[in-house]
Formats: C-alpha cells, structure tokens, sequence
C-alpha cells in the first residue's frame, strides 16, 4: 500500500506463514515477494514500514513456563516463533537494504515490548486489546517525521480493568520520551534503552510494569500475577529483546 502523495510503501507481511513447524515454501514464497518489493521501494526513493502479527525471535511466555529457572533453559525449552531458516532469510533480507524500513510493528504477545534484530532494525511490539493474556487492553499513538516516515515517540493509552467503577474510556499510561529520558528517533532510543535494563533497576521495573500495560491482576484460576516478569525468570525476557536466533538466545538466558 502506498498513501496517496507519499514516499511512503507499507507492507503488511504475513508473517503466520513462517510459524515454527509449517510448510516452509509459502512462507519462502512470500520473502522472495519481500525481496522484490524493497528493491523497487529502494528504488523508487520511498521508505518502508513492515507490519505483521507474529514477530521473529524467542516465545518468551511459553519458556517462562516450562523452564523452572533461565539456567535450566536449553534448546528443547527455547521455542522459537518463526522457522530457523525462514528467520534467517528474512534477516538477510532486511540487511540488502539498510536504513530503507523506518518502521517494523508486530502483535501476537499482546504485551507492549519490542525486539532488536541482527541488522539495527528494531521491531516494536504493540499491546493487545483483548485482555487474554492478563494484560491490561492497550493501544499506542506513534508520532512520526513527515520526511522519513520515521517514528520518534509513542503515546500508550490503557485500560485499567482494576479500577472501580470501571472507566468508560481509556486514558494515557504512558509518554515513551517522557517515561524514559530518550529523544531521537524511536528506533534509535529503544537500542540505547536496552542496556540500561542492566544497570537500571528502576527502568527494568517500569519496563516489567509496561509491559503488560500497567496491568497487576491476580488470575482467579491459579491466584499467581497475571504479568509473567518476575526476578527469577527476567532473564528469559531480556533476551528475548536483543537475541533473535535460538543459540544466542539459550547462551544469553544460561549466562546472564
């Protein structure tokens, strides 16, 4: 899709194609399509945006569950979203064409996170609506340069389902530059903001706080927080931002 008058191509990538343990030769079909598509964007002088629902990278709720400790995680724990080679081929791909994708959006978590790929790109995460997850429903409003397409900051709206009376709307949760101290583009302040996770405890809680949109709900069928974070399994989830492939993944989570 091209907007009208813009520079701009989005693309909206089926990326359930390239779920773990499917046919590969749609999904190989469909990065051939990707390949092609950015060659002519690249081409034309536009920039791209990618959406898709099912991001690359690690499963990190389902690890968190089958995995006592990060230390106990291998590779029979490390489910993976997409098909190894599938994952690769795309990450190939991105790198044809360095700094043509200003935006990357996917879904499927329904938490609000992101992921950082082997080529600078960064992938962000939108929350979900539907509160399935324990999440609280939530969506994001990005503000975007009119000359890149490029993204610089995000506004997250919530609803709070602990709140009593319930709300009839819902309202701000959070300001990206504000919350965080970061300016630039978005891509750019989320790649300074992973390594404070190391050194920050605070924004590593507001990061595990966010992440389920604020949400601190009890599930009534196990009585257990609904949001998956906790000390012990952190790892797991802080991995998952800044290793993609499974092996870098497991070395990360044995390691940290």
């Amino acid at each position: 899709m091209q907007p009208l008058g813009s520079k701009l191509l989005v693309i909206g990538l089926n990326s359930n194609s390239f779920i773990f343990g499917l046919p590969t030769g749609p999904g190989s079909a469909e990065l051939s399509w990707l390949d092609s598509q950015l060659s002519s964007a690249q081409a034309a002088g536009q920039k791209v945006w990618i959406l898709m629902h099912v991001p690359p990278g690690a499963n990190s709720q389902y690890i968190a569950q089958v995995a006592a400790t990060p230390s106990d995680v291998d590779a029979s724990d490390a489910s993976m979203m997409w098909d190894s080679g599938l994952q690769t081929t795309f990450i190939n791909t991105l790198a044809k064409y360095p700094g043509l994708v200003t935006l990357m959006l996917a879904g499927h978590t329904h938490m609000d996170e992101f992921r950082i790929l082997p080529t600078g790109d960064v992938l962000e995460q939108l929350p979900g609506i539907s509160p399935c997850f324990g999440n609280n429903p939530a969506y994001k409003v990005l503000t975007i340069t009119q000359n890149t397409f490029t993204p610089t900051d995000y506004q997250s709206y919530d609803y709070n389902l602990a709140v009593l009376p319930p709300s009839t709307q819902f309202s701000p949760l959070y300001l990206f530059s504000s919350t965080y101290g970061l300016q630039g583009s978005l891509g750019n302040s989320l790649q300074q903001l992973y390594p404070e996770f190391a050194t920050e405890p605070n924004i590593e809680g507001t990061y595990t706080l966010l992440y389920g949109s604020g949400s601190e709900s009890v599930n009534l069928l196990t009585l257990a927080p609904w949001n998956p974070i906790n000390d012990v399994n952190w790892p797991i989830f802080d991995c998952t931002i800044g290793q993609i492939d499974e092996s870098g993944y497991v070395q990360c989570v044995n390691s940290y």
